[in-house]
């Protein structure tokens, strides 16, 4: 028969931290099966495991007191690659023997390191076929013990096979967690494009939709508001978030959900992310983003805690700054807690220091609230919470109401796309399936704001700075980071000015602009200095010579020179040079005598491709004395 779906169990606020099948029932049963001859056949001892062989499994049936039905649950392990080394296809199969089988809750997959007959779990499982990859190269070298439980509808706990598999990666311990991961800026880009969404990573069909709808939108960041399912082990993190939004890893921000908390303690969490840090802040697109722990493990959402203290000084030193903090739980609900006390505090601090967009996940749909102050009004100069908890896990309905709800939207699976600009945020709730289901924008008036046409320049290239919010009528200049005057203007009876400027020669990287008035009110935003190879002559003679101009480049760099035909399918290698300080060098080189009349593609090519490179087209007429020319 074909395998059911699951029906909801359990609500988000009632995830368990323990295994569901219990051992002190196994004593009994085992107890039993020395009564009973014929049950022994559900405790099978298990050959050990031969690689390649998807016949090495373990196989028990059981049936709920009373009979009605009995079921074979079946557990086999299939090694990837090499034996006992790196990834291993573990899967479960669950048939009826008599009877009709009820629909399936869950199927949770356990592990025990020998000797010790603790059983973790690992990975749960809600939607057939029931299989994941386990990377064993997670774990220390050593014996270990693999075991699946299968839970029904009508809270039969079946009896689990088990099977014993040797992990040797050479490694005598657990690998650590380094802290190499760092709060992502985002890419650079204008406009500045970030995806936000939570409660998805769970192995359901429609966090892939979610994750194809995001990826879409090449976003330059993705804030993750927490929860991968079920309770954020370190293999539900490999086989559910990293297929889906793993892609978008190097611009994601997360935060911890109470799933992630539970159970594993965020050993998964940190793991996958190589961090220990569960709250920090990083700015981008003039932006300043706060992500926070506010699950219940660590207890930080209260003046005194070092997390609340550090939020408090974070948002003072910042209190210029466009802020967006970043959650797993909501202040405000219509699902689970329309008055989440616990919250209060952190709300109060983020209403007292004007943070723009509290963005939260844990209910399973989407709600907008207006704006409100620290005591839950309505106030247009207040913070707006979106909750964005539709990432593709068991949707949620509404249990309350609220006037202060902008925008409810309940069963639909989708993400937040937000546009930042240094005035504001433009949003759009996206369904999967493309519709947009709402939308508006969200101010923000920061005195002293430099916008810039660009994000990234090369040198001598034309931007434009817009000055908005400085003193009315005065005079304002605009200077390069290094105190270079770039311009200079007058700002209108609002307060607002133009300045054109060229981009400085300087070495790769990223400056700040800063426009600064007569009253001593100032602003800054940043542009990146990308390469720029120039030449002086835009057309010239097979076996001349002709000077390269190299700007913009990382400095102290070695560049490679080459000469491509325009289809880049061959190239010439003309010679090198090395790059100064200021990311600035000059070389001469010769184009061969046999080069083929027509246009070519002059090459500036670093070392390694993360610097980046430049071309510059170029014309290359005939030798005068040379005979018929011949391909490169």
């Amino acid at each position: 028969m074909p395998l059911p779906t699951r029906i909801p169990r359990q609500s988000c606020d009632q995830w368990q931290t323990y295994s569901p099948f219990s051992r002190t029932a196994t004593i009994y049963l085992l107890i039993a099966g020395l009564l009973l001859v014929p049950f022994l056949a559900a405790f099978p001892i298990s050959p050990p495991l031969v690689a390649g062989q998807s016949d090495d499994e373990a196989c028990a049936t059981s049936s709920p007191d009373g009979g009605g039905y009995e079921v074979e649950i079946c557990l086999s392990v299939v090694w990837t690659g090499a034996e006992n080394t790196g990834d291993a296809k573990v899967a479960a199969s669950i048939d009826a023997t008599t009877g009709d089988m009820p629909e399936i809750s869950e199927v949770e997959f356990t592990l025990a390191k020998l000797p010790s007959t603790r059983s973790f779990d690992i990975l749960t499982d809600i939607a057939a076929p029931y299989d994941f990859t386990l990377p064993t190269d997670a774990y220390a070298d050593g014996s270990y013990r693999l075991g699946v439980g299968v839970e029904f509808v009508d809270k039969f706990e079946a009896i689990h096979p088990e099977l014993n598999a040797t992990f040797a990666n050479g490694q005598a311990s657990e690998p650590r967690v380094t802290d190499s991961w760092k709060p992502s800026p985002g890419l650079p880009g204008n406009p500045f494009v970030v995806a936000v969404v939570g409660d998805g990573a769970g192995g359901l069909p429609a966090t892939d939709a979610v994750a194809d709808l995001i990826e879409g939108w090449n976003p330059n960041m993705l804030l993750y508001l927490g929860d991968v399912y079920n309770l954020g082990t370190y293999p539900e993190f490999y086989n559910y978030y990293e297929p889906t939004l793993g892609g978008l890893k190097a611009i994601t921000n997360p935060v911890i959900g109470n799933h992630e908390a539970g159970g594993s303690g965020f050993d998964g969490f940190y793991k996958y992310w190589d961090t220990h840090q569960h709250y920090y802040s990083v700015d981008a697109a003039g932006w300043h983003f706060v992500g926070i722990d506010n699950t219940d493990t660590y207890q930080q959402r209260e003046p005194g805690d070092p997390q609340f203290d550090w939020l408090e000084q974070d948002l003072r030193s910042h209190a210029d700054d466009c802020t967006i903090v970043f959650m797993h739980h909501p202040r405000f609900g219509l699902t689970h807690d329309l008055d989440n006390q616990s919250m209060e505090a952190v709300w109060q601090l983020l209403a007292q220091n004007d943070v723009e967009l509290a963005l939260v996940g844990h209910e399973h749909n989407y709600q907008r609230w207006q704006p409100m102050n620290g005591s839950g009004e309505v106030d247009p100069d207040g913070v707006t919470q979106i909750v964005v908890g539709t990432g593709g896990h068991e949707l949620e309905p509404f249990g309350n109401a609220d006037p202060r709800v902008a925008a409810a939207i309940e069963r639909r699976d989708g993400a937040l796309r937000m546009v930042l600009t240094p005035t504001g945020a433009e949003f759009q709730f996206i369904a999967t399936d493309g519709t947009e289901l709402d939308s508006g924008s969200i101010p923000c008036v920061v005195p002293g704001a430099v916008t810039l046409s660009e994000s990234q320049s090369k040198t001598e290239d034309r931007v434009e700075a817009d000055l908005t919010h400085f003193t009315p009528n005065s005079a304002i200049t605009l200077t390069w980071e290094d105190g270079k005057l770039l311009g200079n203007g007058r700002t209108d009876g609002e307060g607002n000015a133009r300045i054109t400027f060229r981009t400085p020669s300087a070495a790769q990287g990223t400056y700040n602009v800063t426009a600064k008035d007569e009253s001593g009110l100032a602003g800054t935003n940043r542009l990146s200095v990308i390469p720029r190879i120039k030449v002086t002559k835009e057309s010239v003679q097979a076996g001349s010579r002709i000077r390269v101009y190299l700007y913009g480049y990382s400095a102290n760099g070695t560049v490679q020179i080459r000469l491509s035909t325009t289809d880049s399918e061959l190239y010439v290698f003309l010679g090198s040079v090395e790059v100064d300080a200021n990311g600035r060098a000059s070389v001469v080189v010769t184009i061969p005598e046999s080069m083929q009349p027509g246009d070519y593609t002059l090459i500036g090519l670093t070392e390694t491709a993360a610097d980046g490179s430049a071309s510059e087209s170029i014309e290359i007429t005939a030798h005068p004395t040379a005979p018929e020319a011949t391909p490169v």
